[in-house]
């Protein structure tokens, strides 16, 4: 037998059981399940995610359509749908009805089963991830969280990213932007139980008028990420925030700044950053370690990284000082060894203690301002052990050596801090916290004797723009560098730090003073003049500039306008506005630096009093005076030297000369007698006896021929009458003749003899 007759019988099976498929319809089914199924996957990856349905879900449709499949085949050949309901195909053959008309029929039925069948799975599965999605957690009984079958679906947390906004003038700006979104996008999208919508739902939010809660429900997201990116010459910061969808609160922010040198690996940077803070903010107990993280605890990173972004980004003030402090010390608190954080809240607790000397920052009612500096001197020693004993030669530690914010300083302290700051920049040279701190260290060293101010402040201006150029982005270190040429009068540099500042903090722009020199500048430089040439022409450019810093609301505090305004009526002699401004209680209760400014008002209307000898009116200044005497002397411990002269004063109208004694040789124990007394120092001298600080000023003048005090003494001669009127000052200033003028229409004793 040959053996084509012996395949014969195969090839006749095999055709016998293609027509068998073929009858009973299995190779329809099959086709209209495939394409069906295909059609279904395709509608599930567009819409599952609008729906809030997890990306595993989609995966478990698939699967089950797959698996449907031949199952959906096995039933075709084991059944057929008749006239009269499924039946097996063997009954429903012999029970059958060859004619066109019903086979045509059963063609129907065919395609009806293969569509069904997967759509059918589809439905099924869909609606119930779709309302499993939405079961509120709360529903969930503690043991029905934690139990684990094979079919439970875990319930996840998801997140819509924005697409970043290029807020620089460079359109190719634009093309980083989106690849940074694309980058933390893919980031994001391999944290366990996040679900993120994929970025071509997100782009075409990019120009839509809907709020961010609008997007959050239409997305039915639980957060979304927006930010911007911003871009100067080489350096690049993205800005992100954190928003709860439900409710639009911020959650989080943050910023992050690159030198651009390669862009890509720029952009992957920045990407990975930003989603690893994102999942520090959701999901901190799954983070793991994280890239160059400097320590080995994620809730610490975190909180380190909050404080150092509300540092960069908010203006000083109290209340954002104090959450960098919380977060600090949290910082410090999960993990004991973070050598950074310790340095960073050590440096924190120096700027607190300055705040709380100068401006009574952090005190309430109750509280006790002596035990409160003791407690952050404390505290910042005790942050200061830590962070030189677990590393004394890191960077944050070393300029923590550095600063302490207390001026002036020695020439030997003022030597010893920069050894730290040259030891610093050898070892960290693009380290902008070191340049800015040697800024400040050029700058006062013009607290000390023989240097001179230009070369001191052409080197603080060099420190600072290295600063800058190294933290080009810094809201903090911006803000306090515009402040400094502020007032120190460098006009030209004002609009660029301002426009910088207004790029980081875009609130800042409507302060019109940002770009002015500040009127405290212009202050001390018409005072200046008028003392050096005793010429009252500046008084009424003195007063345009408080008029003009009045309207403008140019002042480091509103308060400081009263203080200056006593000045001017000084110098002006003008009596009756010193004693109403006594009278009206002109200054804002409010404010931290009320008793200090009202001390000042008071006795200015109290020597006022005295100039028209109405004692009793002086005295009742006098009390007023005194009534803050604690907190004036709390506040004045180591400068201020001003107002205790104004105690002094009071206490001597009131008889109270012991009292008035014992603030005096206080006082004269802390100016150093080999040196040369500053302004502020001069008014010490009308609390004592006339002799006594008679011979004290002409002792000065001898050590330093060009000693200005006694311009002083003549421009603010309602303070110190009664060395005016004594004969060997009275000869120094007829004799010298520059002030005889002025002096001559304020007191009688100096006026020409009538004929």
């Amino acid at each position: 037998m040959s053996a084509e007759n012996n395949n014969e019988p195969d090839q006749q099976a095999t055709l016998g059981f293609w027509k068998e498929l073929r009858r009973r319809k299995v190779i329809r089914v099959a086709s209209v399940y495939i394409v069906t199924g295909w059609l279904i996957i395709q509608v599930a990856s567009s819409t599952f995610a609008s729906f809030g349905i997890p990306d595993w879900a989609f995966r478990f449709v698939a699967l089950m359509l797959l698996l449907g499949f031949p199952v959906a085949l096995i039933i075709t050949w084991a059944f057929e749908l008749t006239p009269d309901g499924i039946k097996p195909s063997s009954k429903a053959v012999a029970a059958g009805d060859s004619t066109q008309a019903l086979t045509a029929k059963r063609n129907w039925h065919a395609y009806g089963l293969g569509a069904a069948i997967p759509t059918l799975i589809f439905g099924t599965l869909g609606l119930f991830f779709y309302f499993q999605e939405r079961t509120p957690v709360t529903a969930m009984s503690p043991s029905a969280k934690h139990q684990s079958t094979v079919m439970e679906v875990q319930i996840e947390e998801s997140i819509a990213v924005m697409p970043l906004v290029n807020m620089s003038s460079h359109p190719e700006n634009a093309f980083f932007a989106g690849g940074i979104h694309e980058d933390v996008l893919t980031n994001l999208s391999r944290i366990d139980d996040l679900q993120v919508i994929s970025r071509t739902s997100m782009l075409k939010y990019a120009a839509s008028d809907m709020t961010l809660r609008e997007i959050g429900e239409e997305l039915d997201v639980d957060y979304i990420v927006e930010g911007s990116v911003r871009r100067m010459g080489d350096h690049v910061r993205v800005t992100i925030q954190l928003i709860n969808a439900h409710n639009d609160l911020h959650l989080w922010a943050n910023n992050y700044e690159r030198e651009v040198v390669d862009v890509f690996a720029t952009q992957s940077e920045l990407a990975r950053e930003i989603s690893d803070s994102i999942h520090l903010e959701l999901q901190p107990e799954s983070v793991g370690d994280l890239h160059d993280m400097p320590t080995v605890s994620v809730l610490a990173y975190d909180s380190y990284i909050k404080a150092a972004s509300i540092e960069k980004t908010e203006g000083e003030n109290e209340a954002s000082m104090t959450r960098r402090r919380e977060l600090l010390e949290q910082a410090v608190a999960e993990d004991p060894d973070f050598v950074e954080a310790w340095a960073v809240l050590k440096r924190l607790y120096d700027l607190q203690l300055d705040r709380l000397k100068r401006r009574g920052w952090y005190l309430s009612d109750e509280q006790d301002r002596e035990k409160a500096i003791a407690e952050l001197t404390a505290d910042s020693q005790r942050a200061l052990q830590k962070a030189v004993a677990l590393d004394p030669q890191n960077e944050e530690t070393l300029i923590s050596q550095a600063v302490d914010y207390n001026w002036p300083k020695t020439a030997a302290e003022m030597e010893t801090q920069r050894a730290i700051f040259d030891q610093i920049i050898a070892a960290y040279p693009d380290s902008a916290k070191a340049w800015y701190h040697l800024g400040h260290w050029h700058s006062h060293l013009v607290d000390l004797p023989d240097h001179d101010q230009e070369t001191a402040w052409s080197a603080a201006i060099e420190a600072f723009d290295k600063a800058l150029e190294l933290d080009p982005f810094n809201a903090r270190m911006v803000a306090a560098v515009l402040k400094w040429h502020r007032d120190k009068g460098f006009e030209e540099s004002l609009p660029r730090l301002a426009a910088r500042l207004n790029q980081i903090l875009p609130e800042t722009a409507a302060d019109r003073n940002l770009a002015r020199v500040a009127w405290n500048f212009k202050r001390r430089q018409i005072r200046s003049a008028f003392l050096i040439t005793a010429d009252e022409s500046f008084l009424k450019e003195y007063e345009k500039g408080l008029a003009e810093a009045i309207v403008n609301e140019n002042f480091v505090d509103p308060v400081f306008r009263f203080w200056d305004e006593v000045d001017l009526h000084i110098f002006t002699n003008d009596l009756d506005s010193l004693i109403e401004m006594s009278s009206d209680d002109v200054v804002p209760r409010e404010s931290p630096w009320f008793p200090l400014v009202s001390n000042v008002v008071d006795a200015a209307a109290m020597t006022a009093h005295l100039s028209r000898q109405e004692q009793d009116s002086a005295r009742l200044r006098a009390r007023k005076v005194l009534a803050n005497e604690e907190y004036v002397l709390s506040q004045t411990v180591d400068d201020g030297h001003e107002h205790i002269a104004l105690l002094i004063k009071a206490h001597n109208l009131l008889g109270s000369n012991d009292q008035a004694e014992r603030l005096t040789r206080e006082v004269l124990s802390k100016i150093k007698a080999d040196g040369e007394w500053q302004p502020w120092e001069l008014s010490i001298v009308a609390g004592m006896d006339a002799e006594r600080a008679v011979n004290l000023l002409f002792e000065q003048l001898e050590k330093h021929p060009e000693w200005n005090g006694f311009d002083g003494i003549a421009a603010y001669h309602l303070w110190s009458r009664k060395l005016l009127v004594h004969p060997r000052v009275k000869n120094y200033y007829l004799s010298e003749g520059k002030w005889t003028k002025f002096l001559a229409a304020r007191l009688d004793e100096y006026a020409e003899p009538k004929p």
